[in-house]
């Protein structure tokens, strides 16, 4: 019975932009509220994990993340949809400048963040499904054992023959209607 969905941000709630650092920039797609709200009503708990190396790679600041995280939260809660917590990575192994410069095992596609919302929010691995666009996203979800959901959105169509979720849909609305809710 699942209980809780992590949601990846860019490219699977809001359009992908490429280090996204304005509030400017959000557009949410088409019917991930009314998915939200979906799941929200089953009480299936919600959260976001996402990966941020623009704030290791020096794009953006930590204060200017913390403006989007709010914005979206409050578009969320506008809708009557509470965000349980959003986790962020700012690192990078390769990219990121001073402190920020490290492996993390909280940088998708390690599953530190998973584990992270597991722990705190008492959750089993049966109970939690992970959905995003990318390859790390099912890769991290894979990591941490939790089902995983692939959406076309975003890098969705480019990363589909590189991973194999639990299931692949058009839309966050298309995986939550056919394959999450007949789960809870």
């Amino acid at each position: 019975m699942i209980k809780a969905v992590i949601f990846d941000r860019d490219g699977t709630l809001i359009r992908y932009v490429p280090y996204l650092s304005q509030v400017q920039q959000v557009e949410f797609y088409p019917g991930v509220m009314a998915a939200c709200q979906q799941l929200s009503d089953l009480s299936v708990q919600l959260f976001i994990a996402t990966n941020q190396s623009g704030i290791g790679r020096g794009y953006y600041s930590i204060d200017d993340y913390m403006l989007i995280e709010q914005f979206i939260e409050d578009a969320f809660r506008n809708h009557g949809i509470q965000i349980q917590k959003t986790l962020f990575s700012p690192y990078h192994p390769t990219a990121g400048v001073g402190k920020f410069l490290k492996a993390s095992n909280c940088r998708k596609p390690n599953p530190g963040m998973i584990h992270t919302i597991m722990t705190d929010f008492e959750l089993d691995t049966s109970a939690v499904v992970m959905v995003g666009d990318s390859t790390v996203d099912i890769q991290a979800a894979q990591n941490a054992g939790v089902k995983s959901a692939l959406v076309r959105t975003g890098l969705g169509g480019k990363s589909e023959s590189q991973v194999y979720p639990d299931f692949i849909g058009d839309t966050l609305l298309d995986v939550v209607k056919n394959f999450i809710v007949p789960m809870v």
